[in-house]
């Protein structure tokens, strides 16, 4: 990796994604740490990595206030500190925009670390599958708190749905692996040395820049000709899973990995790519034959943020808010007279000089005769008096 970075993963969402990428790229364990409000979900082997928020909630049921109160609670306590690291090039966050713990927290912690550490935050956002108001609510208010020194990315998990045959698990893994995959990019993970160089420094600030960024990456295999590579670069954006951009880049970098044979295939003026995400201010460009598939990954950083998808799920919260009953249950407000015309006895509770009394009556009236108490000794040693039972 050509970059260094803290990565924390917040909420049960953020804590799989992370998981996932460790598993990838063991070599980044050390610099993921995973925090949420409770950690039974978290396997044993990666207790170690995990941080559980020290107070009064055990999970925050989509509760964002709740989660920042936890947050604020441990910061303020020392509890839970960010272990700075000055050679860090940014802190990725990765949470989920509709829980409680991730969402509610996130942006607290992220404005701690940027004004006590001056560390540049990356926010990396699951988007999740809008299946209630308070998620969508969620949503909206955590971007709403994004400050614009941020770099945010987001993907979305209702965007995975459609290969999965609507299967929402499936289409959870295949975030977490898409995660994965724009994480080992944006840290230089797939660049190799050569004569067109993408160095640390170029990385550094097209990955630092401020405002949306997306991540693609096109497969360029048996690729035919400059249509064809054009023709792959469009579908990709067609079918990316980040949100709705605008073509206002600021930068962009891309690591062109191509064998020698059909290099003569490749536009390099990236007209696609500047169509759909705007003339940057500076383009940094790598070429590479290091692998035997072909490909081309795409950063567009300084991208304006996706307010279109925002007020969609905006418009959306409205909708579904509005269809929730919230009038008043009727019932407790409606009187039952069930007393007129009718005969039976009302419940009452017996008392223990009652209970006896009816005993004796009982006796009295069926003429039941005790049997005679044997005296017998139980297994453990105890004796006790049987009246039931002949020997």
């Amino acid at each position: 990796m050509l970059l260094k970075a803290k990565i924390i993963g917040i909420g049960a969402c953020g804590n799989k994604a992370c998981i996932e990428l460790m598993n990838a790229f063991p070599e980044l364990a050390n610099s993921i740490i995973l925090i949420n409000s409770t950690l039974k979900d978290i396997p044993v082997e990666y207790k170690d990595k995990a941080f559980e928020l020290i107070g009064n909630f055990k999970g925050c049921g989509k509760e964002r206030d709740k989660a920042n109160e936890l947050m604020m609670q441990n910061l303020r306590s020392g509890a839970f500190d960010y272990p700075f690291d000055e050679d860090d090039a940014m802190v990725i966050i990765v949470t989920s925009s509709e829980g409680g713990t991730g969402s509610g927290s996130s942006t607290l912690l992220a404005k701690y670390i940027s004004k006590v550490y001056k560390t540049h935050i990356h926010f990396y956002v699951f988007t999740g599958f809008g299946e209630d108001a308070r998620g969508l609510q969620n949503t909206v208010d955590l971007f709403k708190e994004f400050d614009e020194s941020y770099t945010v990315q987001a993907i979305s998990n209702s965007k995975f749905l459609e290969e999965t045959n609507n299967n929402k698990i499936k289409a959870e893994k295949l975030a977490n692996k898409k995660f994965v995959e724009d994480i080992n990019i944006l840290l230089g993970g797939t660049i190799h040395e050569s004569e067109q160089n993408i160095d640390e420094s170029d990385l550094l600030k097209i990955a630092n820049t401020s405002g949306f960024m997306v991540i693609e990456s096109v497969n360029l295999d048996k690729i035919k000709n400059v249509n064809d590579f054009n023709k792959r670069v469009t579908e990709t954006f067609d079918n990316s899973k980040s949100l709705n951009i605008e073509p206002t880049c600021k930068r962009i970098g891309t690591i062109l990995n191509i064998s020698k044979k059909e290099e003569d295939f490749i536009d390099y003026q990236n007209t696609i790519i500047k169509e759909r995400c705007g003339i940057p201010y500076e383009a940094f460009n790598h070429i590479q034959t290091i692998h035997n598939n072909n490909y081309m990954q795409i950063i567009a950083s300084g991208l304006k943020m996706p307010i279109d998808d925002i007020t969609e799920v905006y418009e959306e919260f409205v909708k579904n808010s509005d269809s929730v009953d919230k009038s008043k249950d009727m019932f407790f407000q409606t009187e039952f007279n069930t007393e007129s015309g009718n005969d039976f006895n009302s419940l009452s509770k017996n008392s223990a000089k009652n209970i006896q009394s009816a005993k004796d009556d009982f006796f009295k009236e069926e003429k039941v005769e005790p049997k005679p108490s044997k005296v017998i000794k139980t297994l453990n040693g105890e004796f006790i008096v049987n009246k039931d039972k002949d020997f």
